[in-house]
């Protein structure tokens, strides 16, 4: 159960950040690097703080915070899972575009081919 519940949230995560890739797809690669980046940073701060407090309420009991690395620790790790989602989105995508513009070319030396 703390598994689904700390995983929820950063699928939720992860579909606010499709939107925004969706967005920013046709802009210069370092404005897009730079949004990838800073997306899965800013995201990956209240994910991990819900995945945190959750493990403590549920698996530990009658846990108490002491510091604020309790609620964070572990953030560097969602970070890089968010980064790897946003690697396989972009790559995904990178492929969608890479076959449509291959049946355009096949499409268009086909016709070609026929007006010869």
């Amino acid at each position: 159960m703390v598994i689904l519940a700390t995983a929820s949230p950063g699928f939720i995560a992860t579909i606010s950040m499709r939107y925004l890739h969706h967005r920013l797809w046709m802009r210069p690669v370092a404005v897009l690097g730079i949004a990838m980046i800073a997306t899965s940073y800013v995201i990956a701060i209240p994910w991990r703080w819900i995945s945190n407090a959750l493990y403590y309420d549920r698996v530990e009991g009658n846990w108490q915070s002491e510091h604020l690395m309790d609620y964070i620790g572990g953030l560097l790790g969602s970070f890089y899972t968010l980064r790897c989602w946003t690697g396989l989105h972009f790559g995904i995508k990178y492929y969608q575009q890479l076959q449509e513009q291959t049946q355009a070319t096949l499409k268009a030396t086909a016709a070609h081919s026929r007006r010869s």
